[in-house]
């Protein structure tokens, strides 16, 4: 971990050097599920959202809580949560939540605690993802039941900047169950204009089968 002469910095050079290492370093340890690591720097002051306050500025747009999210470590997700993390960040270009990154990441168990946080249900990202669709991209019936559960209803038949719906991605990444799930719940079959919509009736057509 970086000295603490840095931290007592005047807000120069040092300083910001000492934030971005440090941050770095809970990032890193996030992504790898190291809890002890990352428990240890959020007391040596590491900030669970990137920075606030006077380093508000330091802040990347890729908290560490989107990076525990993305990496499925939900027990590393449930130590920046109690430590404060801001649920509803949003990532850096994309907009992305860290919701969105945990039900991507077929997390169930993050998802659950993200959402329980306080964590938005109806968000969509620059490309017009929805939760409901990265529930579908990741193909995890328990992410897409726990969206759904938490109010995610609405955009059941949502689509995204490409025109496909949250049951097109489950066809299109071979998620069986999660589009069985989907069609359950009431998305339509039929994902309209765009390109394989033979592949879509096809396949809930197989699950309608039984096959």
């Amino acid at each position: 971990a970086g000295g603490g002469g840095g931290e007592e910095g005047d807000g120069g050079g040092s300083r910001t050097s000492f934030v971005q290492e440090q941050q770095r370093q809970l990032r890193h340890a996030a992504s790898l599920g190291r809890v002890d690591e990352v428990k240890m720097l959020l007391q040596q002051r590491a900030h669970p959202s990137g920075g606030e306050g006077r380093d508000a500025h330091q802040m990347t747009g890729l908290s560490p809580l989107h990076v525990a999210a993305n990496a499925a470590q939900s027990q590393v997700v449930a130590v920046l949560l109690e430590a404060g993390a801001n649920v509803n960040a949003k990532m850096f270009f994309y907009s992305r939540s860290p919701a969105q990154c945990a039900a991507a990441a077929a997390c169930d168990e993050a998802l659950k605690a993200i959402l329980a946080a306080g964590g938005a249900v109806r968000v969509r990202d620059k490309m017009k993802l929805t939760l409901l669709h990265d529930a579908a991209r990741g193909g995890a019936p328990s992410c897409i039941d726990e969206v759904l559960k938490a109010g995610a209803g609405p955009d059941i038949d949502a689509r995204d900047k490409w025109g496909r719906t949250p049951l097109f991605w489950c066809v299109l990444n071979g998620h069986t169950e999660a589009a069985r799930a989907l069609v359950d719940a009431g998305a339509k079959v039929d994902p309209g204009k765009v390109g394989r919509t033979d592949l879509v009736v096809l396949h809930v057509n197989r699950l309608n089968d039984g096959v």
